[in-house]
């Protein structure tokens, strides 16, 4: 490949300076006529030193090189982000073999703690380097081993550079029958609409009113005013309750709801863009927290641990009409969510609602139908006081 390089030449009277050119023994490749003051040149670079010398009065001006100099000229700008990428590529395969989070997945914290003290044991911890296969299924086995009283099943898997631990507890039933005498009484104030006795004296009947802690199954059997027994009573009632929701919701609504999507990434950025490794699945919205692993004094370059948490954005907004039906929505879900498969709610009713500073302030009154039961022991004579 011939080291060429293409000249733009501006001057009077173009064809001397040509003449000039030929007369010292620079050989044109390429010639283009863009006026009678301008034209265009191709001649070998190494001439290129002995034409600027040459050109007196005239304008030259590089529009571009031709062969391997273009190339050791393009190597030599593009120099600083090609070594960028080759340390970047070298770091990433270094990374990817780092372990960043441990994930387990169980409600029992104390079986959680006994895991990661094992795990720990074995090198799975944060900042650890991952293992194999074969070491996992070993870790595996041993630690239900050691645990075959406590851990019915075992898995740990990996996700770039996260460790994903499920497991299963090992449940062992202790029927142990309570045989303690008891009544039972209402929990909370209410009307009495539905009693399914099991055992015990009903002493209060169906759309009778009730306070906390009135007995409406009794335990205490008597006969002719004296008491012969005391049983366990059991028996689930159902009765009429209500409440009082107070709420505030603007006719601008604005929300972040969190998901249970969470995942660690290699968050680069470099001349103020960012570059997310590891992340295979990108998230439309979500927070983040970062942890600075590399922050280069020179360059305009910043290597993460970024954690990132999926949320739902929602927004809406709404006239003074449709923000009283949301609300009425919203505060209906709330209480639907505190209620059993047998517990629902009778009726509603907006018993105020005013409208100040783009809100709307409402309280809705609620009638549930819902599970009253309690227990309260009998406390036998001889321990009263």
């Amino acid at each position: 490949m011939k080291n060429n390089v293409v000249l733009k030449i501006t001057g009077i009277n173009i064809n001397r300076f040509l003449r000039r050119l030929i007369k010292n023994g620079i050989n044109i490749y390429d010639l283009d006529r863009v006026s009678n003051k301008e034209i265009i040149i191709t001649i070998n670079v190494n001439n290129l030193e002995k034409v600027q010398e040459l050109k007196g009065s005239y304008e030259i001006k590089i529009l571009k090189f031709i062969g391997l100099t273009s190339i050791k000229n393009k190597i030599k700008k593009n120099s600083i982000i090609s070594i960028f990428l080759i340390i970047s590529l070298l770091f990433i395969l270094f990374l990817s073999n780092f372990i960043f989070e441990i994930r387990i997945y169980h409600t029992n914290s104390k079986l959680k703690e006994t895991l990661l003290f094992e795990l720990k044991n074995y090198g799975i911890k944060k900042g650890g380097f991952r293992k194999s296969f074969d070491e996992i299924s070993k870790i595996k086995n041993e630690i239900l081993e050691k645990y075959k009283d406590s851990i019915e099943w075992l898995e740990i898997t990996r996700e770039g550079t996260v460790y994903n631990i499920r497991v299963e507890e090992r449940i062992i039933n202790k029927d142990t029958k309570d045989t303690t005498p008891q009544n039972i009484i209402a929990s909370k104030p209410g009307i009495i609409k539905k009693i399914y006795a099991k055992n015990g004296v009903i002493v209060k009947t169906e759309n009778e009113y009730v306070s906390k802690g009135d007995v409406i199954v009794s335990g205490s059997i008597y006969l002719n005013e004296a008491l012969k027994d005391t049983i366990r009573a059991e028996a689930r009632v159902y009765a009429e309750t209500w409440y009082t929701v107070k709420l505030d919701f603007p006719l601008y609504y604005r929300e972040e709801i969190s998901t249970n999507n969470k995942k660690t990434v290699l968050n680069i950025s470099f001349l103020n863009k960012d570059y997310n490794l590891f992340g295979f699945k990108k998230y439309r919205n979500y927070r983040s927290k970062n942890k600075i692993l590399y922050e280069s004094n020179l360059l305009p370059l910043k290597i993460m641990i970024q954690q990132q948490q999926e949320v739902n954005l929602i927004e809406n907004i709404y006239n003074k009409e449709s923000a009283i039906n949301q609300g009425i929505l919203y505060a209906t879900s709330k209480i639907e969510s505190t209620l059993d498969e047998n517990e629902y709610i009778i009726s509603k009713k907006v018993l105020k609602n005013v409208e100040k500073n783009s809100t709307i302030y409402m309280e809705i009154f609620f009638k549930v139908y819902e599970d009253i039961t309690s227990t309260q022991n009998i406390i036998p004579p001889e321990e009263q006081l």
